[in-house]
């Protein structure tokens, strides 16, 4: 079990010595197993079957749509770090290197409806992430979202 807890939440991680049984596990066996090589759901389903042996409720979840997060968040992530140098970008860009440069110059370039629209994306997706999370203790997945990434 010990190599469970450098995954766990810190929250679970001090409870994980106890034991796992009665501790509601989320999984989402479309997006834990569709789509990876088959030893990786293979070993998806073997960690699932062992902390159901150790007495873990296995929770069926369904993780939300984030197809439009990845470039939502790197836009949000450039225009708050722009916003973080602001006592510094542009007065002293040349002073940045070239690739931090060019990410607050993307930063500058976002326009406030964008913007809203982004902060609204990340609002929903955050609170749809917290709906799911609520009937667990934590969650099971694998660590990337497909077989060769």
């Amino acid at each position: 079990m010990s190599s469970l807890l450098p995954y766990a939440r810190a929250a679970t991680q001090s409870e994980l010595p106890q034991g796992v049984a009665g501790l509601r596990i989320g999984f989402d066996r479309r997006y834990g197993t569709d789509n990876v090589d088959a030893d990786v759901a293979e070993a998806m389903s073997g960690v699932l079957a062992t902390l159901s042996r150790l007495g873990a409720n296995v929770v069926a979840v369904t993780m939300p749509d984030v197809g439009q997060v990845g470039g939502a968040w790197l836009d949000l992530c450039y225009v708050e770090a722009l916003a973080v140098h602001a006592s510094t970008f542009p007065s002293r860009a040349g002073e940045y290197g070239p690739g931090f440069r060019a990410a607050l110059e993307t930063g500058q370039r976002i326009t406030p409806s964008t913007l809203a629209a982004l902060t609204q994306l990340r609002s929903e997706v955050s609170a749809s992430i917290e709906s799911m999370l609520k009937p667990v203790d934590c969650l099971v997945c694998r660590r990337w979202p497909t077989a060769h990434a």
